[in-house]
């Protein structure tokens, strides 16, 4: 964290800047992300698969090829320590890669994280009925598209931290089947045809879960919960069984349209500041720039923090955190999950090139529209964490 930024001026820097400064660099291209340590957390007990002694013939086939990478090569140079881990690590990668299957099924069978993965069920079904408490109270659906929205909600799919099959297949499912539900998959996916979302197992730990208080968890995998389910909610040319057809009349399409131009309009206004360093790069952003990922921000951010304050039970304090209320760590919880050091082409590109947003609009934008925010960070109205005028949506 940053204490000497103010948090109702720019919070991502307030709950950042203390790992966008452990992780600085020189080299444009260099982007560091706190959700990697998941993924790292992976890699390292994969290693120790790859080190222990494996009797099935495939891990067997997978150690051998590790030790090849390891040991068969060329090095002209003293190997070091921080070289031969940097070897390690090099192999281990490459080894999830030439043996996905292999090592996805024996890990999900020696670690099924089943406690896990049924708090996070949990979690989703008390996300997603706070979700339609705020969809139905908002006003602006009618009957129609409620009720065909609520079948989506119903038959909605969910697969959790790897498909039921990969306790018990034996044959390798085809490449494109495992690129799609692999447990080493960093992030969650809703498929819009099938209805259904798929949290890998690496969602299933620190940073997005398990990170010692409920408030936490709720402000991490929470919020990314409510993200998926938004997609859901929203793909309205989409039915319950998977047809394209329009579930929402035109009229409630337009109300929706006119609600999310608000969002684009600040987040183009935020781009074009951004690339305004770049001579004649603001006028690449396209103004029909589709913004579903950040509607979904914004409304899986306001589903997590209202599922969480329908939670019972005592509300525990952090060590060192004793002076922030539990509402305030949600939100601390929630950008440190996205804390990163993009460097500016990172970040450019991003804006110009995919539907995603560099984190700290994603952090800050989503906040600075919630009025539960500002009353927990006590900001004034009128700061940038508080502006007079906020997007809504549900």
């Amino acid at each position: 964290m940053d204490l000497t930024a103010d948090p109702c001026d720019d919070f991502y820097q307030y709950a950042c800047g203390g790992f966008i400064a452990k992780h600085a660099s020189t080299d444009p291209w260099d982007s560091v992300f706190n959700i990697q340590l998941s993924n790292d957390s992976m890699n390292q007990n994969i290693k120790k698969m790859l080190l222990g002694d494996s009797y099935e013939e495939e891990l067997r086939k997978a150690r051998d090829e590790f030790a090849d990478c390891i040991f068969n090569r060329n090095l002209t140079d003293k190997v070091t320590l921080s070289t031969f881990n940097e070897i390690m690590k090099e192999c281990t990668f490459t080894m999830m890669y030439m043996f996905e299957w292999e090592l996805a099924s024996a890990y999900v069978k020696q670690n099924p994280h089943e406690e896990s993965i049924e708090a996070v069920r949990n979690m989703i079904d008390a996300i997603k009925f706070e979700f339609w408490k705020i969809v139905t109270n908002s006003g602006w659906m009618d009957d129609t598209s409620l009720n065909e929205t609520f079948k989506k909600v119903q038959n909605l799919i969910l697969i959790l931290g790897y498909p039921p099959w990969f306790l018990t297949a034996s044959r390798r499912p085809s490449v494109a089947v495992l690129r799609q539900q692999s447990p080493f998959l960093i992030g969650a996916t809703y498929f819009t045809y099938a209805n259904l979302i798929f949290f890998p197992l690496l969602t299933m730990s620190p940073p997005f879960y398990n990170l010692g208080l409920d408030v936490l968890d709720y402000g991490a995998i929470g919020a990314i919960i409510g993200h998926e389910l938004t997609h859901m909610f929203v793909t309205y040319d989409i039915d319950a069984n998977g047809n394209r057809i329009r579930i929402w009349p035109s009229f409630v399409i337009k109300l929706y349209d006119d609600k999310t131009d608000c969002i684009r309009v600040q987040y183009l206004e935020a781009f074009e500041k951004f690339l305004s360093f770049w001579e004649g790069e603001s006028h690449k952003i396209g103004k029909n720039k589709k913004m579903e990922e950040n509607v979904a921000d914004f409304a899986g951010l306001k589903a997590a923090f209202y599922a969480y304050k329908q939670l019972n039970g005592p509300k525990r304090k952090l060590v060192d955190f004793e002076n922030y209320s539990t509402e305030q760590l949600f939100f601390v919880s929630n950008a440190h999950l996205m804390c990163s050091r993009e460097t500016m082409e990172f970040m450019k590109s991003l804006i110009l090139r995919t539907n995603h947003s560099p984190f700290r609009y994603r952090v800050n934008l989503p906040m600075a529209n919630f009025d539960e925010f500002a009353r927990a960070w006590g900001c004034t109205l009128g700061t940038k964490m508080n502006p007079h005028k906020k997007c809504v949506v549900w």
